[in-house]
């Protein structure tokens, strides 16, 4: 079984991957406590990473793990830190487990998944969709920030579950990870 990844310490996106056939996806979700410090917010969010890891190594016989290396783009330092925090992570739990590991840059992914080294993240989760015969659903939303008032909301129906574009995001990607290694 083949683990493919998308690496985040808010959204960690994964999906499980047998004889070529996507088994299953998933989304490690940590979000920040307020009213601690720092370090200890960190400690905390680390141990739900790794033991949700830990729960998918300990269950399935993983083999390989593929994923998109970040490239550290990131928009603020506290992004990178969170970035290489994530990174960490799976690089130390792949190791202990004795697990192969095959990265790619995003442009890398990018190119091989749509064919377009500067594609976007909605053109990522399009790709994805069309592949595995998905339904993107979209629905008007009322907002007062934007000059007609309205924006509308994707929601992406992936194997019976409803992820919003800002958690889809990351399955997709893990998703373009494991077809780049595949394919290239």
């Amino acid at each position: 079984m083949i683990i493919s990844v998308d690496m985040g310490l808010s959204n960690y996106g994964f999906t499980l991957w047998e004889k070529d056939k996507l088994l299953s996806v998933h989304l490690i979700q940590t979000k920040k406590e307020k009213n601690v410090t720092v370090s200890k917010d960190m400690i905390r969010r680390h141990k739900i990473i790794v033991f949700a890891l830990c729960k998918v190594f300990n269950r399935c016989n993983i083999t390989g793990l593929v994923g998109e290396m970040p490239g550290f783009g990131s928009q603020s330092c506290s992004a990178a830190v969170a970035m290489t925090m994530a990174s960490t992570i799976t690089l130390t739990l792949c190791n202990a487990y004795k697990i192969p590991m095959l990265w790619h840059t995003p442009r890398t992914i990018k190119k091989y998944f749509t064919g377009n080294p500067n594609a976007s993240k909605k053109d990522m989760m399009k790709e994805a969709c069309f592949r595995h015969n998905w339904k993107i659903t979209q629905k008007r939303i009322k907002d007062s920030k934007k000059l007609i008032g309205y924006r509308h909301d994707s929601t992406y129906h992936v194997m019976g579950k409803k992820y919003s574009m800002g958690k889809f995001e990351h399955i997709a990607d893990s998703i373009a990870a494991y077809y780049t290694a595949k394919n290239k």
